[in-house]
């Protein structure tokens, strides 16, 4: 199996790093497919972009015009987005790096909050499970990003699926 992350260009990324940490490919936002944050700036038109956001009526009309996928700043369920997102073929991401970067009850509200939006969308939508790393520091190995998505309620097969075919499918809108 051939898994993929997606992390921030402010991550210093080489071949080296990729197969130390066993991905095929580390996809770095901006170079092939956006991430924007959709509540500071307005939809381009755009296709390949991730949109990151917590205004799920922002999200939507980003959805309905075609964005390949969404990750919720704010992990919450809102079932028109939700809707939105499955009659458009959009991928949910769920950003790993926020769980490394909490601890105490901040951290487990988190991953409860995680682990409904993750149990309503996935009868859904294609989850995603990346890191959106800010730096190395906050990257994972794909053996930690299958374990954080475990925890998040993933069973093992889900999670290796979908950090190998669903992020593979961000990689293929390039």
């Amino acid at each position: 199996m051939h898994y993929y992350d997606l992390v921030f260009e402010t991550c210093d990324i080489s071949e080296h790093l990729e197969r130390k940490l066993g991905f095929e490919k580390i996809i770095v936002a901006n170079h092939g497919i956006d991430v924007v944050d959709l509540d500071t700036r307005n939809f381009d038109g755009k296709k390949n972009i991730v949109g990151i956001g917590k205004n799920p009526n922002r999200l939507s009309s980003a959805v309905k015009s075609g964005i390949s996928a969404v990750s919720l700043a704010e992990p919450t369920i809102d079932k028109g987005l939700i809707a939105a997102m499955e009659d458009n073929g959009c991928i949910l991401c769920i950003g790993l790096s926020d769980i490394m970067s909490y601890y105490g009850m901040k951290r487990t509200r988190l991953i409860y909050k995680m682990n409904k939006l993750f149990e309503y969308s996935r009868k859904k939508v294609g989850v995603s499970f990346v890191t959106l790393a800010k730096s190395n520091s906050m990257m994972c190995s794909y053996m930690q990003m299958i374990e954080l998505a475990k925890m998040i309620g993933a069973d093992e097969s889900y999670a290796r699926k979908s950090i190998s075919e669903i992020n593979e499918k961000l990689l293929v809108e390039e």
